[in-house]
């Protein structure tokens, strides 16, 4: 269990199992949870610059800009909320001589409320 002062806490886990069939031959598999808070600069990052707009001739201002910019409120932009995941992955080991081992493995990794930069 974790708690953060500004998104409040989250309870991850990992639960993972490995079978083995025979002597030479295992499989297994995990499941787990993830949580990512955005960090202060993520979401106070501002860095504007102002540029002339080639067609037009007037000045425009580029960049990141913070969710308390008016711009961004009237663009309908909301403050960061935390990533949340769901980790899960599969596999196998097998023994194919005295000195190899193969191993393979499968994972999908769903994430919500991705924290990234658009534009």
């Amino acid at each position: 269990y974790e708690n953060f002062s500004d998104f409040g806490g989250t309870l991850n886990g990992k639960i993972a199992a490995r079978f083995r069939v025979n002597d030479a031959f295992a499989l297994r598999g995990a499941v787990s949870t993830g949580f990512h808070a955005p960090t202060p600069g993520q979401s106070n990052v501002s860095t504007i610059i102002t540029t002339f707009d080639g067609t037009t001739g007037l000045q425009v201002e580029e960049g990141l800009f913070p969710v308390s910019n008016p711009d961004v409120v009237a663009a309908g932009g909301t403050a960061l909320t935390e990533e949340t995941s769901l980790n899960i992955s599969a596999g196998f080991s097998a023994d194919i001589g005295d000195y190899i081992t193969l191993t393979a493995d499968v994972y999908k990794i769903e994430v919500d409320d991705r924290i990234y930069r658009t534009g």
